[in-house]
This record gives C-alpha cells, sequence and structure tokens, in this order.
C-alpha cells in the first residue's frame, strides 16, 4: 500500500512570493489553491482533499460535529461545510470513478485520514511550493500529479466497458443532452439496468455524476470574460437561474463568487 511516511515534511513558512494563488486543471484532477470561500454546505462529486495554509481548518462532514484539523479527505457527494482562519487552502479534486478507492493510501481514507492529517497537510503545502515555484503545469497528466502530491500513482480499477464508455461521453462533453436512455442504447441494455450497472460501477447516480462533471467544467471558464448567463448556456445550463441553483448546490459558492475569487488565480489547464 502507498503511504506518505517517507516523503519529505514541508521546509520552513513559503516566502510571500511563493503564496501566489492558482489552479492546475487536468482531465481527472483538479489542484486549487486560493481563497477559502463561505463555509456553507457543499457536495462535490470528487474524492476532496483540504489542507491548511498554516492555522487549521474547521470541517464538517456530513452531520457530524464540528472538527479541527490541517488535512481533511471528503468521500465523493458527501455533504460538507469547511471554513478556518486564514482566507487561503489548499483544495484537491481527484475523479473517483477509475479509483480503487478501498486500496487508497490511509491519508486518503475519509474515514482514516485524522490519523495522518499532519503529514498529508505537509505534503500538499510542498507539492504547492512546487507548483508556485513551476512556470507552467502545461501538459500536466494524472501519474504527474499522483507523483508531485502522493510520490506515486493512486491505484486504479477496471470498470464494465460499456459504462466506461457512457462515462467517456459524459466527460467528453459535460455540456452535451447525454441521457440515461442514450446510455443504454451505447450499452445495449434496458435504461433500468443500465442505470443500476452504472450506479455499481461508478458508485454514484447516472443523474449526479453528470450533476457533477458540468459543475466542474465551469472551473474551466471561471476566467472568461464571457457573462454568466453565457458560460452557463456553454456548459449546458439552460438558464442562469438552475445554472446559480446547481452551482451552489455543488460548491456552496455562487458563480458569481467563484469568478470574482478566480480574478487572481494562475490558471494551468493541462487537458
Amino acid at each position: 500500500m502507498t503511504t506518505l511516511s517517507s516523503l519529505p515534511v514541508m521546509p520552513p513558512e513559503l516566502g510571500a512570493d511563493a503564496r501566489r494563488n492558482l489552479i492546475l486543471i487536468e482531465r481527472s484532477r483538479v489542484f486549487y489553491s486560493g481563497l477559502l470561500g463561505r463555509p456553507t454546505a457543499r457536495a462535490i462529486g470528487a474524492l476532496t482533499v483540504y489542507a491548511s495554509d498554516r492555522a487549521p481548518l474547521r470541517v464538517r462532514i456530513g452531520s457530524g460535529e464540528w472538527e479541527t484539523v490541517q488535512a481533511a479527505v471528503v468521500a465523493p457527494f458527501v455533504e460538507h461545510q469547511i471554513m478556518g482562519a486564514e482566507r487561503h487552502i489548499h483544495c484537491l479534486l481527484i475523479e473517483p470513478e477509475h479509483l480503487d478507492l478501498a486500496a487508497l493510501p490511509q491519508a486518503l481514507q475519509p474515514r482514516a485520514f485524522r490519523d495522518h492529517q499532519d503529514e498529508l497537510a505537509a505534503r500538499v503545502r510542498l507539492a504547492f511550493g512546487e507548483l508556485a515555484a513551476a512556470s507552467s503545469g502545461e501538459g500536466c497528466t494524472a501519474l504527474d500529479f499522483d507523483s508531485l502530491f502522493f510520490s506515486a500513482p493512486l491505484p486504479t480499477r477496471r470498470m464494465d466497458p460499456r459504462i466506461a464508455s457512457a462515462v467517456a461521453h459524459i466527460c467528453d462533453d459535460p455540456a452535451g443532452a447525454f441521457s440515461a436512455q442514450d446510455g443504454a442504447d451505447i450499452c445495449k441494455l434496458s435504461a433500468s439496468r443500465f442505470l443500476h450497472l452504472f450506479k455499481a460501477e461508478v458508485g454514484a447516480s447516472f443523474r449526479n455524476f453528470r450533476t457533477w462533471k458540468r459543475a466542474r467544467s465551469l472551473l474551466l471558464h471561471a476566467k472568461s470574460p464571457a457573462s454568466l448567463t453565457d458560460i452557463a448556456l456553454d456548459i449546458g445550463y439552460p438558464d442562469s437561474s438552475y445554472f446559480s441553483h446547481e452551482i451552489r448546490r455543488v460548491y456552496g459558492l455562487r458563480p458569481k463568487d467563484i469568478v470574482a475569487g478566480s480574478r487572481d488565480l494562475a490558471f494551468h489547464h493541462a487537458g
């Protein structure tokens, strides 16, 4: 099993020049270092890792109690809240559909991270320092991402190739009108059988998965000069009201707050 115990710890505090805000977006990974929004409830469809910049964070997962942590790991689609004394946070989003979640290192297990939070936070901060010092994250792959943050590739699992095809359709065009019936047709299954198999293979319902992928695509448009209405239409939302409702449900933030908070981000899209 992969561990983090052999990794170098964070050097003395990063200088101000290394504390620039950035976002690195890869097809199955996202790293964000920037402003921490309001502590409103959110339910992100990725395995989500939070790490403090210096001062501890406060996190509430599901209906549990508020906890003080240096790092936290939240399972996909689980509602949670996060807050901190500082306005800056590090956050990783790891798409779960091809991960072997049971084989993840203990530090990345939502039920076990508490015993490994200090080393996890140290590793994330160290990786941030390396990214902040780099001129670009272009060309970064999931393998590069995992090596940087976790020292080794995260464990993967095989998916039923029929469901993998449907997943690829959604990921390739999250704004598209790909329906459950469309998925059933390409898988040559009944709609009910397709929906059952999709949830069993992916770990999320078809509807929740498609909703998350569409909301995730907003990150690629966060620095766009286009209006919020145009962005909403571009990424598949029929109107700005529905767009705002769905984005707040996923991220706990209004679309305009996400866009406003992205103005000073160094943006790296690795494809």
